[in-house]
């Protein structure tokens, strides 16, 4: 195959790697998200602006400061169990 038969191929990969990717997005939100409003909107944000959208989620929508205070317990918990 030449380079330029691989290329016309190119546009239906693009598709099909957006569209995994906001079915991962999509699913993390059904996931993690408890407030419906919230995970509604980033549903509606995800596929009306399909890789701005994914990308903003994991960028913006991912409460990591929760995450970390809460493994930043469970490791002094253990350090003082383990005690």
């Amino acid at each position: 195959m030449s380079r330029l038969e691989l290329l016309q191929y190119f546009p239906w990969f693009l598709i099909v790697v957006l569209l995994v990717v906001d079915l991962w997005a999509t699913g993390h939100v059904l996931l993690f998200k408890r407030d419906t409003r919230a995970a509604i909107a980033w549903i509606g944000y995800i596929w009306f602006v399909p890789l701005i959208g994914s990308v903003l989620y994991f960028l913006l929508g991912i409460n990591r400061i929760k995450r970390r205070a809460r493994s930043l317990l469970l490791a002094k918990c253990i350090s003082l169990a383990s005690k």
